[in-house]
């Protein structure tokens, strides 16, 4: 199929953008990377009356130090996050989280805003942002605001972004030195997004016990799940098996997403059961690896 006809304006500048955003309204919706929404639009799911392109503005795709944070304009491409050694060193999770969303050529093209806007209950940089405590600009003609990733994801496809508002900046923390990351999926097929994904952020102490401990979960429920308090009994400690598996049975309760046809709530908490507890293995084997390694470099 073929999207129903359209008007379609590429602006050059970001006032010309939220121009247009603000005559238009919910009747336009943006193109940045086009990964989501052209198929969308191909499939007559979505028929905006006027497409925004926003890939001629000059000045959204740029990647900076901004004190403790990363500064990083929404239209920056997927791929760039992915292979970026600014990125890999001052904030691992981002790099590693990138690259695992669709495959090489989605990751061409799709920009981190655009994956964001988009909100898949299951996408990998929704869980990121907000596992990360990102920010997020908004812009809209005259003003802009900020919003905290944990409100700006409000639903399954559905954000905080008014009709005539544009998610321009990103702020994401830099990573801890000794944290260990790991975000494991489950899916169906090769270039979608997962139906589950869990992600783990531990932060360890010099005897190998858990610092600091963020856990959490997408395709879960509409909106990204922040489960700090189900890994809160790790902190203190050297962690067991058993206990990422108990961590990993209070997390999975969570689940409420499921349907018949590619996994129902009784499955999908099962295997969200097993991502969690792989991610909180594989995030304190990291760590471990990090602080060994730094170890070694002090002569210790």
């Amino acid at each position: 199929m073929k999207p129903r006809a359209f008007a379609y304006f590429a602006p050059e500048t970001l006032d010309e953008a939220l121009e247009l955003l603000a005559q238009h309204g919910a009747a336009a919706k943006v193109l940045a990377g086009g990964q989501s929404l052209v198929p969308l639009m191909n499939m007559r799911e979505v028929s905006p009356e006027v497409l925004v392109d926003i890939n001629p503005v000059a000045g959204l795709s740029y990647l900076r130090q901004d004190g403790s944070m990363l500064a990083l304009g929404a239209m920056l491409r997927q791929r760039l996050l992915a292979t970026s050694q600014i990125v890999s060193a001052l904030c691992p999770p981002l790099a590693a989280t990138a690259n695992m969303v669709g495959f090489p050529a989605v990751r061409s093209r799709g920009t981190l805003g655009g994956s964001l806007a988009h909100a898949e209950p299951g996408a990998q940089l929704p869980l990121l942002m907000t596992l990360l405590d990102a920010t997020m600009t908004l812009a809209r003609r005259n003003s802009r605001r900020t919003v905290a990733a944990a409100d700006f994801f409000t639903g399954a496809y559905s954000t905080a972004l008014a009709p005539d508002e544009l998610l321009i900046q990103l702020h994401v923390p830099q990573g801890e030195p000794m944290a260990g990351f790991a975000m494991t999926e489950y899916r169906r097929g090769y270039g979608g997004p997962p139906l589950l994904a869990a992600a783990a952020l531990l932060d360890l102490e010099d005897n190998g016990s858990i610092m600091s401990a963020r856990l959490g979960l997408a395709g879960a429920d509409d909106v990204p799940l922040r489960l700090d308090a189900e890994a809160a009994p790790l902190i203190g400690n050297a962690p067991t098996e058993a206990a990422f598996r108990e961590v990993a049975a209070r997390a999975a309760a969570h689940v409420r997403l499921g349907d018949p046809v590619h996994a129902d709530v009784a499955l999908r908490q099962r295997i969200a059961g097993a991502l969690v507890a792989q991610a909180l293995a594989e995030s304190y084997a990291r760590g471990s690896a990090r602080r060994q390694a730094q170890d070694a470099r002090q002569g210790h």
